[in-house]
């Protein structure tokens, strides 16, 4: 690897989350990485909008009770072909804005300053109210950081590469400042970074992704139907956002951002406009001319949410765990049928013999060993249900998600 290229690596990692930092014990993390149907542009935008963690996470990583105004504001200076930055102030990374919230009951979703000071709680003086940023850093990293004042910080850096037109492969690490909390959530937090199996930790990303991926796909889909040209296209070639013939991905017409909580958003369908030079990312395999007009592949709701291909066969943790948890099905499931024959075996060939039968009653603790074969067969059943059940978890997803349930 020549200098430039760890020149600009370096410039895309994140100094507060180094090895010193993790060594110290001051905070914990997990690392997660899956790939997921949806084009690069969509991930990110999604990334990018910590409004919608309560509505579509809830049950999950946040409650719809927990929607709060935010205000997300972006600095004009920070903006260029590097990236941007946008400050957040309320909410605390976990608010939604007040669109969101009177979308999903159907009510308008034009809201006033006031009706967003409203929807803070009243919060005027910051008393209360946690900080932080998100930050795009081009071409495919966006970190997202959450201030708790008097309190603990926690990071969500996400890094996005593109595979083939329609799929993009997420790298998550998920940070928790541990040495600033309370206890006992430090002693929890701790323990639950640490002393978790991988795969465990990895099974409950699953179900925050899954959260996200069927509706972005169709969202997707939705987005760029009739376009003549790539997904990750923003605007037109003569720079106007209006295809040529007439294509549907003119983002300005189409979405609708009324708030400051979509500042972030609009700020990055701004940024490919600007400098994807028309066509959306150049580091998007969609604006290769092979892949023009490329339209996203319909997909079973099984197909989007699978996890075997997605992420347990290229992550080590999981495929181990997948392997041991087949073998075990397997092994206990067989042992739970033999120890139940030879429990049948015995007592069958006991009840029926009266020799048999009278030497059982005057053996002392007799029934001892046909108990122990019964117990048996129940505990390799039962283990051979429970190796079934983590098999399933590692390789199919969870549908409806529990904001649904």
């Amino acid at each position: 690897v020549d200098a430039e290229a760890l020149a600009k690596l370096e410039a895309l990692l994140v100094p507060e989350l180094d090895r010193a930092a993790l060594e110290s014990g001051r905070i914990a993390k997990v690392d997660y990485s899956r790939d997921l149907p949806m084009d690069v542009t969509t991930l990110l935008e999604n990334v990018l909008d910590p409004a919608h963690l309560p509505f579509t996470h809830h049950g999950t990583i946040s409650k719809r009770d927990k929607a709060r105004s935010l205000d997300l504001r972006v600095d004009p200076l920070s903006v260029g072909p590097q990236g941007f930055v946008a400050s957040k102030r309320g909410g605390g990374g976990q608010g939604g804005s007040s669109s969101s919230s009177s979308s999903s009951s159907g009510g308008s979703s034009r809201v006033s300053d006031e009706d967003e000071r409203e929807g803070s709680g009243g919060a005027t003086s910051g008393e209360g109210v946690s900080g932080g940023a998100v930050a795009f850093k081009a071409p495919h990293h966006v970190l997202s950081v959450t201030h708790r004042p008097g309190s603990f910080s926690d990071w969500n850096v996400v890094y996005a590469l593109p595979l083939r037109p329609g799929f993009v492969r997420v790298f998550v690490r998920v940070v928790f400042e541990v040495g600033a909390m309370p206890q006992p959530s430090q002693a929890l937090f701790s323990t639950l970074f640490n002393r978790t199996p991988q795969w465990l930790l990895h099974v409950n990303n699953h179900r925050v992704l899954e959260d996200d991926n069927v509706f972005l796909h169709a969202q997707e889909a939705t987005l760029h139907r009739g376009s003549s040209r790539s997904v990750g296209s923003t605007s037109g070639r003569d720079g106007s956002g209006q295809e040529a013939g007439g294509g549907g991905t003119n983002w300005r017409k189409r979405y609708f951002l009324p708030t400051k909580a979509d500042a972030a958003v609009a700020a990055f369908r701004g940024w490919l406009d600007k400098y994807g030079v028309g066509e959306g990312p150049v580091w998007s395999p969609r604006t290769l001319t092979k892949n023009a007009g490329f339209v996203s592949p319909d997909m079973s709701q099984t197909e989007l949410i699978e996890r075997r291909r997605s992420h347990t066969e290229h992550c080590s943790a999981c495929s181990g765990a997948l392997k041991r948890a087949e073998r075990v099905h397997s092994v206990t499931n067989v042992a739970a049928y033999v120890f139940l024959i030879l429990f049948a075996a015995i007592s069958t060939s006991s009840f029926t013999s009266e020799d048999g039968f009278h030497l059982l009653l005057q053996i002392p603790n007799s029934w001892v060993p046909l108990n122990a074969l019964l117990g048996m067969s129940a505990a390799a059943a039962l283990t051979s249900v429970v190796a079934k059940e983590v098999t399933k978890r590692l390789t199919d997803g969870e549908y409806p998600p529990p904001r649904n349930r």
